[in-house]
């Protein structure tokens, strides 16, 4: 490999860092649950109506799972695979988490609340 070769790539590899950095960047952008209010001491922590919880008869075991409300969370979680995959994998992941709702990933499963989803579509232009 010559030294214009080897200068080549390094631009490509930037900008594919680049690329990466941005979907994840608009990924943790995305709005947080309208449902519930964050303790302002602790981004973790917030609370939520009993009401809201029990709202979404679709998902009646996720109903009382934290994560499944907080959105923040799932963010990150979403930003987490798309640090760790193949840069040409990306979007596949991405389009998989929005047809499905889910996604597993080194044994665990992660359900994500329809409005992330939804929220995702969006940034994706997916209908």
């Amino acid at each position: 490999m010559n030294m214009d070769s080897l200068t080549t790539l390094s631009s490509k590899i930037q900008e594919v860092q680049r690329i990466r950095e941005e979907i994840h960047s608009a990924i943790m952008n995305l709005p947080d649950n309208p449902n519930i209010k964050r303790v302002s001491n602790s981004p973790r922590c917030f609370i939520m109506s009993s009401d809201q919880i029990f709202a979404n008869p679709k998902n009646p075991t996720k109903r009382m799972d934290v994560f499944f409300h907080d959105f923040g969370k799932q963010y990150e979680k979403i930003a987490e695979l798309i640090d760790s995959c193949h840069s040409e994998n990306i979007i596949g992941i991405l389009k998989n988490i929005v047809k499905s709702g889910c996604y597993s990933h080194s044994g665990q499963h992660y359900r994500f609340h329809p409005d992330v989803i939804s929220n995702l579509s969006n940034i994706l232009g997916i209908a």
